[in-house]
């Protein structure tokens, strides 16, 4: 029975692309090694939330957290504790048009609900998407081109 389960992973992430491992997560199911070059980085926050969420084909850790009482808005983690970069809201209507006109071809119906940027520290950028089409939440990972690396229904 678990050799057709594998196999039908297997099949399922040939067929559509990676599978995303993305969403919140309790912050005891995060690496102890992200926390702690976290509070390194910013000894005086305390962490809000933490959501796992896949970038550039890496793991990385979404870590929200508030100092003296403000909220900010994320920092990006990996599993071995360094920040990887800081994802920077941007305007739907600054997105790259090759990413615009994939969205366009995939959705019926797309209403861009929110935009970020995101710069890999190799100058690599990615875009995450959340949109929704007829009603259905979708969070989308796209590179500048307009290719989808994730695609998630939330």
């Amino acid at each position: 029975m678990w050799v057709r389960t594998i196999l039908t992973l297997i099949s399922t992430t040939w067929l559509v692309g990676p599978i995303a491992i993305a969403g919140e997560i309790d912050l005891s199911d995060t690496p102890q090694t992200t926390i702690t070059g976290f509070q390194n980085d910013h000894p005086d926050a305390k962490i809000t939330a933490v959501s796992r969420e896949i970038h550039f084909d890496e793991t990385l850790y979404e870590i929200k957290f508030k100092t003296h009482g403000k909220y900010h808005d994320q920092a990006l983690y990996d599993a071995r504790g360094q920040e990887f970069t800081h994802e920077e809201k941007i305007k739907p209507a600054q997105l790259p048009m090759p990413v615009t006109e994939s969205i366009k071809k995939q959705f019926s119906n797309p209403r861009i609900t929110r935009a970020e940027e995101i710069h890999h520290p190799d100058g690599r950028t990615e875009y995450e998407i959340n949109l929704i089409d007829n009603h259905v939440k979708w969070e989308l990972a796209m590179n500048p081109e307009g290719q989808i690396l994730v695609k998630e229904q939330e």
